[in-house]
């Protein structure tokens, strides 16, 4: 685990990639993060839910907040809003709360925010 406030340590979404967008799913451990992840997946199987172009994968990363909330990482390109309507409705469908980075601070989908430099994080194969 590395803390973010004694490394510089850039997480995915740190800092920008044209044509990229970084979002984090809450999950308790890898495994539940992997089952959301394969989930998402089914759903886009679906042509009418299915981004126009580009991919999905998972960034092998995971910030924890300071209360202990884990968020692991994903990242998509190519048809960025269908990708993020696509994360976003997945993760309202299933009651799942989704971080993005910005700026200096983690972000979640229920309006909370911590600092970076207040987080943890690893990566992980």
């Amino acid at each position: 685990m590395t803390d973010l406030k004694s490394s510089p340590m850039s997480i995915p979404g740190v800092d920008p990639e044209p044509g990229r967008e970084y979002q984090y799913l809450q999950a308790d451990d890898r495994r539940q993060f992997e089952s959301l992840f394969d989930a998402i997946s089914e759903v886009l199987r679906n042509p009418n839910a299915r981004p126009k172009s580009g991919g999905m994968i998972a960034e092998n990363t995971c910030v924890v907040t300071p209360p202990g909330l884990r968020f692991f990482g994903l990242s998509y390109k190519g048809d960025l809003k269908g990708w993020r309507d696509a994360v976003v409705t997945f993760a309202q469908r299933e009651h799942c709360v989704i971080a993005q980075v910005r700026g200096v601070n983690f972000e979640l989908s229920d309006g909370t925010e911590y600092p970076l430099a207040d987080c943890s994080a690893t990566t992980y194969r």
